[in-house]
């Protein structure tokens, strides 16, 4: 995840962070969070993108289980979890913005 962080910096800047922590947030949100916090601790990367991009590979996790929920599950628990999944996305927005 590191080399692919890394070449979506050099290769497509932000967008290219963005897309790929969508991506990766679809299988596991671990390895892109230590890769934009190494980028962001050795300053190659700014606050404002590594928190953005980590929102965005937390969103698709959260999105991708939801799915899962409802194929495996019901469609009634899938939307219960979009809808606490959505309440806890918009709390973490809602604190960034506060502390941005």
């Amino acid at each position: 995840m590191a080399v692919l962080t890394e070449a979506a910096r050099q290769g497509l800047g932000a967008a290219g962070l963005y897309g790929l922590a969508l991506l990766s947030g679809l299988a596991d949100v671990d390895a892109i969070t230590v890769s934009l916090a190494r980028l962001q601790g050795s300053g190659s990367l700014g606050a404002p993108v590594a928190a953005l991009a980590l929102g965005l590979a937390l969103f698709s996790s959260l999105a991708a289980k939801a799915v899962i929920a409802g194929v495996n599950g019901s469609l009634a628990m899938a939307w219960r979890l979009a809808l606490a999944y959505g309440a806890a996305m918009l709390a973490a927005s809602a604190a960034l913005a506060v502390a941005g």
